[in-house]
């Protein structure tokens, strides 16, 4: 079925996102501070936020107007606002209430999806039918997209595997050796299932395509 997309933010995750649509066939409208036509927005039957964490309060802020109730708006935007410590599905619902929030996240590169190579990430929403229904839509034989009900798990994962890829690094800077970046990895990463479940995100999300996936990326 094809629908309208619109995707929020022109860098290279969100061109590579707007490439996934336009080629699964769907009508795509990019938003962009150089094409700020917000209005092409307002009939979109979903959103794709792909600009940086740190950047999605001014983006969500200029445009909460013209987001429908009912437009689903996928997160692909991965980390935690520095100034509030919110996740982005969390800034979304303080800033644009209405909105339906979606979790896309996993071990992706932007050039490897612009090149058609095999990629697969996860999304979530608060039901799996939803999540389903979106991932059918984006989905590509070359750009797989699993559904979760785990929309905090998924996001959780996607974050702060970053701490643990910066501490690998810090390690092999140092000349620790495989040893050490391997104990460092896989504690670290029991510590991340550990946290994410106190957090009300379910382990087995951590060790699929969002957490463990986007660590070994």
């Amino acid at each position: 079925m094809s629908s309208r997309v619109g995707v929020l933010g022109a860098g290279a995750w969100g061109s590579a996102l707007a490439y996934v649509a336009r080629t699964a066939g769907h009508e795509v409208h990019v938003w962009s501070r150089q094409y700020p036509e917000s209005q092409a927005l307002a009939g979109c039957d979903g959103l794709i936020l792909a600009v940086p964490a740190q950047a999605a309060r001014e983006v969500l802020t200029q445009l909460k107007d013209v987001i429908a109730g009912d437009q689903p708006i996928i997160i692909a935007a991965k980390g935690i606002e520095q100034r509030s410590g919110l996740f982005m599905a969390e800034l979304l619902a303080q800033l644009v209430p209405q909105a339906r929030a979606m979790v896309l996240s996993g071990p992706s590169f932007a050039a490897d999806v612009i090149k058609g190579l095999p990629t697969a990430v996860v999304l979530a929403a608060p039901t799996l039918a939803e999540a389903g229904e979106w991932a059918g839509r984006l989905s590509l034989p070359e750009f797989r997209i699993y559904a979760s009900d785990d929309v905090r798990g998924v996001e959780i994962g996607g974050a702060l595997k970053n701490v643990l890829a910066i501490a690998c690094g810090i390690s092999d800077g140092r000349g620790m050796g495989d040893s050490a970046r391997a104990a460092l990895t896989t504690r670290g990463f029991a510590e991340l299932v550990r946290f994410s479940k106190r957090l009300g995100a379910k382990a087995e999300t951590m060790t699929g395509l969002s957490g463990l996936g986007d660590l070994l990326l």
